[in-house]
């Protein structure tokens, strides 16, 4: 992988990491292969070394990564507001919140918050309905 590719897909997202982090950095000079160890750049936190293929999966500065350790605090209401109204996954809900995902789902187990059947159905399917999948509903499918 080219380093071109590889400082895009940290900055920008992509579909396995779809969260664009434009605060890290690769030292050029320091990069050989996605498994051996590069030097990064936080603009936060400084210089640290990890494979690029770790951070370009989500790796991060290992002090960023303790910044994860502090209580979350959110009441329910904000928690519904974003999770049911707003659709969010756990995931980008880690990422509006600066937290780990793990935090998230800890708070959504405290709170009793379940998504209803037809939420998630919009957003692992894309549709309001499941009989919206021609898939489902076309004989000739099956």
């Amino acid at each position: 992988m080219t380093v071109e590719i590889l400082e895009k897909r940290i900055q920008e997202g992509w579909d396995k990491y779809p969260t664009p982090r434009p605060y890290i950095s690769l030292k050029r000079e320091t990069y050989t292969r996605l498994t051996s160890p590069a030097v990064f750049l936080d603009e936060e936190f400084g210089e640290w070394t990890a494979t690029p293929d770790g951070v370009m999966r989500g790796g991060r500065h290992p002090e960023r990564r303790q910044r994860d350790y502090s209580p979350l605090t959110i009441t329910k209401e904000e928690l519904h507001e974003l999770y049911h109204t707003q659709n969010m996954t756990v995931g980008a809900l880690a990422d509006h919140l600066n937290c780990h995902p793990a935090k998230v789902l800890g708070k959504i187990r405290e709170f009793e918050l379940k998504k209803p059947m037809s939420l998630m159905v919009v957003h692992h399917l894309g549709m309001h309905h499941f009989r919206q999948n021609s898939y489902i509903i076309d004989p000739q499918f099956r």
